[in-house]
This record gives C-alpha cells, sequence and structure tokens, in this order.
C-alpha cells in the first residue's frame, strides 16, 4: 500500500540512499587515495593543484551529506508517516465497525500504543538499509581492488561477525514477542481497573490495583531490558568487526605476503573498513527490527482480520 501512495518519494529515496552507500565505502576512499598519491614523494603543489584538492573532498562530502539527508527525508520521515497513517486508519475503522462486546476499543488502545508506534521506530532503522547494502558491496570491491586477495581474510571475519550477528536476530524478535505480550497484559489490566474505579473506590482497592499493575509493569520492564540487551550487544559484535577485519588484512597483505605498504594504500584501505563498520552494524540490526515489523504487522492483521485479542 505505501508503494502504491507514494512510488516516486520511494524509488527516489532508494536510489539516494544506495548511492550514499556507495559514495562511503568508494567515493571517500577513492578521493583520499588520490590526495595521497599526489602529495606523496615531497612533490611540491602549487595553488591550483590544492584548490582542486580541497574541491574534490569537498564535493564528496557535501554530495554524501546532500544524499543522506534526501535518503532520510523520503524512506525514513515520509514511510514512516505513510505507515502511521494507514495503520492507524486500519485499526481504527475496525475499532468502529466492531461490536462493544468484542473488546475492539481495547485492543485498539493497546495496539495504537505499543505496536504502531514500535514500528515506527523499526522503519527509521529499515529506511537505511538499502545505504548499508550499497556500502558493503561497494567496500568489497574496493578492497579487493586496492589490497588483492589478502584483503579476503578481512572480510571472511567481517561477514563472519555479521552472520553471528544475523543468528542475534531470532533471539531479539523472542524478546520483543515477550515484551509486547506483557505490553498488552499490562493495558488490559490497567483499562479494566478504569472502568471499575467506582468500585475500586468503594471498596477501597487502591493499593491492591495499584500493586498488581505495579507487578506487570516491573515484568515488561525486565522483558524490555532483556530485548534492548540482545539489540546492544548484536550493535557492539558489529563494531569490533572492522578493528578485527583491518587487523587481519594487513598482516596478511604486509607481513606474511610482504607487499609494501604505502600511505594511499593504508589509509585507504582503513577508511573503507571504518565505513564499513556502518553497514556491518546496521545490517544486523535491519534484520532484528525487520523481524519486529513482521511480527506486529501480523498482530495488527490478527486483530484486522477479526481475531478477539492479538497473540
Amino acid at each position: 500500500e505505501l508503494l502504491k501512495t507514494m512510488p516516486l518519494r520511494v524509488c527516489v529515496g532508494f536510489t539516494c540512499s544506495v548511492l550514499q552507500g556507495l559514495i562511503v565505502t568508494v567515493g571517500r576512499p577513492l578521493a583520499l587515495r588520490f590526495a595521497l598519491e599526489r602529495l606523496g614523494g615531497g612533490r611540491v603543489l602549487g595553488a591550483t593543484d590544492v584548490i582542486a584538492l580541497v574541491a574534490l573532498l569537498s564535493g564528496v562530502v557535501i554530495a554524501d551529506g546532500c544524499l543522506t539527508c534526501w535518503s532520510k527525508v523520503t524512506l525514513t520521515d515520509h514511510v514512516s508517516v505513510g505507515a502511521f497513517s494507514l495503520m492507524s486508519t486500519l485499526i481504527l475503522e475496525k475499532a468502529a465497525t466492531s461490536p462493544a462486546q468484542a473488546g475492539a476499543g481495547k485492543n485498539a488502545m493497546s495496539l495504537l500504543g505499543n505496536d504502531v508506534t514500535r514500528m515506527i521506530n523499526a522503519l527509521k532503522w529499515t529506511g537505511m538499509l538499502p545505504s548499508a547494502i550499497g556500502g558493503i558491496l561497494g567496500g568489497v570491491v574496493m578492497l579487493l581492488v586496492s589490497l588483492g586477495w589478502s584483503s579476503l581474510i578481512g572480510l571472511a571475519m567481517a561477514f563472519g561477525v555479521m552472520g553471528a550477528n544475523l543468528g542475534l536476530a531470532r533471539f531479539t524478535g523472542k524478546a520483543e514477542k515477550a515484551n509486547l505480550e506483557a505490553a498488552d497484559e499490562r493495558m488490559r489490566l490497567l483499562e479494566q481497573a478504569i472502568h471499575m474505579m467506582r468500585g475500586v473506590k468503594y471498596f477501597a482497592w487502591e493499593p491492591h490495583s495499584l500493586k498488581q499493575i505495579t507487578e506487570l509493569r516491573i515484568k515488561e520492564c525486565l522483558k524490555i531490558r532483556r530485548f534492548r540487551n540482545w539489540e546492544m550487544f548484536s550493535i557492539n559484535l558489529g563494531r569490533i568487526s572492522p578493528v578485527l577485519s583491518c587487523l587481519a588484512t594487513f598482516l596478511m597483505y604486509g607481513v606474511v605476503l610482504g607487499n609494501p605498504l604505502t600511505a594511499a594504500d593504508i589509509f585507504g584501505a582503513l577508511l573503507i573498513f571504518q565505513s564499513l563498520r556502518t553497514s556491518l552494524i546496521l545490517i544486523p540490526s535491519n534484520f532484528t527490527h525487520l523481524n519486529n515489523l513482521f511480527l506486529q504487522c501480523k498482530r495488527i492483521e490478527e486483530y484486522a482480520m477479526g481475531d478477539a485479542a492479538p497473540k
């Protein structure tokens, strides 16, 4: 439905995001390599050469910034707002047309307060997935061209860590599901206490109701913490991947194979590995968020198809 309502924006955002990833892992390293080669060997540059190098580096940075802004506005902001409007309309229409005894209003409140809001947060992450994929492809090609087959050692280590992160997505998905179920239970009890407020006040059940709601909230927070722990573990595992990959690549290239290490090769490869860090973090994180998106869409679909309570 989102592709039908805003096809041009999604296509433009997807293209800008992929180009931004290629600029980060291809354009910037090539510009840096060119600048170092021109400055190497004790060469003295004239004013025209210096201006040209500054213009080249500035142009790459400006292009990176512009493409980042355009891709975030289209793929993140517009798609998130469109998804919020679409899902909210679907849930509210179902609540308005469902019988009162089916508890449609309560389920709608829970879905709007938990699933839809978390869906918007997940969409903000998934909007950066095309950039991460483009960055990975460009970085792999650049490393193979600049360092040859020795870069495969570092790439194998990087993709091994990414594979481990993808395996962690299963645990984060289970944690998110338990988190949503705990939130539904807390919302159900809270709504029950609000609807029975006259009886609660009459029989002085406030401490008992507060204790029940607090216990459910504590259980929900524990499940939220479990989800965040898995998510942060996955992100930090991706952060250390470029360091280990870069170390393994240079040991193979310079020590084992005995190739000369020039400034252009070293700093160019370092910039590629550091640029790959974002992609290696974003891709596993996006698989986690995509898993959560499918879970939230499934719960909304179950509600829209007539189930009394999302599972």
